[in-house]
């Protein structure tokens, strides 16, 4: 499904990618994405980088990110009275150590800020992937991934796009 904005048509897509969706993406299409879109930095990247190579238990990462996407997102420290900041892009650069493994497991969608490694191009060539570069932050998005429960656990839909820590 398609919808005009006024300028350039956006590309509706559900997340996680279905086969074959990433590689028909073209440079500067605008993209509607809709689903649960996982927010990690460069630390839980290490660790499913170590659950993928066993280094960890369980032996199995805690997540099924093939076909999903990741956002690069880093928080801001907390203004008074509230649990956390403001979220938004942070440099992608940081994760490329880890990223073609990750693309080899089926991640097909990056979004953050900044350039790419050669071999990170290279593996999202390879693996048919795409990456998204974002400048800005949704101020909905922010508010959801930072909705609290009366335990001040995250239960905002934000929460479920959390890579979960296990021991």
């Amino acid at each position: 499904m398609d919808h005009d904005n006024g300028q350039q048509q956006l590309e509706w897509i559900q997340v996680p990618f279905a086969e074959g969706v990433s590689r028909e993406l073209r440079a500067g299409q605008r993209l509607l994405l809709s689903g649960v879109i996982y927010g990690a930095r460069d630390q839980a990247h290490l660790r499913f980088v170590e659950d993928l190579d066993h280094k960890n238990r369980p032996p199995d990462p805690p997540v099924d990110l093939r076909g999903q996407v990741i956002y690069y997102v880093g928080p801001t420290p907390p203004p008074p009275g509230r649990p956390c900041g403001a979220a938004g892009p942070t440099t992608s650069g940081r994760m490329d150590k880890y990223t073609p493994r990750m693309l080899e497991y089926g991640v097909r969608g990056l979004i953050g800020k900044g350039k790419r490694s050669p071999e990170v191009i290279d593996a999202i060539k390879k693996h048919g992937a795409v990456y998204s570069g974002s400048y800005r932050w949704s101020r909905s998005l922010d508010r959801a991934l930072h909705q609290r429960d009366e335990g001040g656990r995250l239960s905002g839909s934000g929460a479920r796009g959390c890579l979960p820590h296990h021991s």
